[in-house]
């Protein structure tokens, strides 16, 4: 009888316990959703879950194209782990320096996000079409032809067109500031 007293008490602290954290997750979450945001906060935050969601696209496309490199590097039969591991790698650097240039720009500065993230789709989807039409394609002749050509020839061409658009990108940034100041200095 002792034992059933003392565990109704302790059922009944637990049950207290239980409704006054209840409670005050209630009064927390009240708190959070009552309160009055900036405009400007609510528009960044929007801003940057749309742009967070073409980073994950962008990361999808990437991981395809280095799925196709590795099978287009098995398909030409190089010779060696470590000609394969830089095959992969040239195939992806170009996308990978778009993805790192466009998440420090969203983090640094979001508003001039947009070039980036559009060069960014476009090494990214330039990437996946070639190694597409590659893996396609089939094996070369033979070692002996140019036809391993693009194996080190198009990592090295694609990672000089994602310079050459990130370079670009922030001109047209600059240049996008530069147009700023001079319009608020001529009104």
């Amino acid at each position: 009888m002792i034992w059933i007293c003392r565990g109704d008490k302790n059922v009944q602290q637990a049950a207290a316990h239980r409704h006054i954290l209840l409670r005050s997750f209630l009064c927390v979450a009240a708190r959070h959703f009552t309160q009055k945001r900036s405009p400007q906060y609510v528009r960044v935050s929007g801003t940057l879950g749309i742009l967070i969601m073409h980073l994950k696209i962008i990361t999808i496309i990437v991981l395809v194209t280095a799925v196709l490199a590795a099978f287009n590097a098995y398909q030409e039969e190089l010779v060696g782990v470590v000609s394969y591991l830089v095959s992969v790698f040239g195939a992806l650097l170009g996308s990978i320096l778009c993805l790192l240039a466009y998440t420090f720009v969203l983090r640094k500065f979001p508003y001039n996000a947009r070039p980036f993230l559009w060069a960014s789709y476009a090494v990214a989807i330039l990437g996946l079409i070639a190694y597409l039409n590659y893996a396609l394609n089939g094996k070369a002749d033979s070692l002996n032809t140019a036809g391993h050509m693009h194996v080190i020839v198009f990592p090295l061409l694609h990672i000089f067109i994602s310079i050459c658009l990130q370079a670009f990108c922030i001109m047209w940034v600059a240049g996008q500031k530069v147009l700023a100041r001079k319009r608020g200095a001529n009104a």
